[in-house]
């Protein structure tokens, strides 16, 4: 698949996103990791875009590795 180019300008710009701030960033993903992100979000029962899948990762993650406020010591 040809690469597109990437605007410099674009990366990293705030922009508007269902009404809130939000940032703009490349992420770069090694090609088998990739098809897997694909599978995953093709097997979705209900069918969502890429970027949200990405979005529920990034913040299942989070709420794992960051204390819940008030909670200091994270819950382990």
């Amino acid at each position: 698949m040809p690469k597109r180019p990437i605007a410099k300008k674009s990366a990293g710009r705030p922009t508007k996103l269902g009404g809130h701030a939000s940032q703009q960033i490349v992420l770069r993903v090694p090609e088998d990791i990739f098809e897997l992100l694909n599978l995953a979000v093709q097997r979705r029962l209900v069918k969502i875009p890429r970027h949200t899948w990405l979005l529920e990762a990034v913040m299942e993650k989070l709420t794992r590795e960051l204390p819940a406020k008030g909670d200091e010591h994270g819950s382990k």
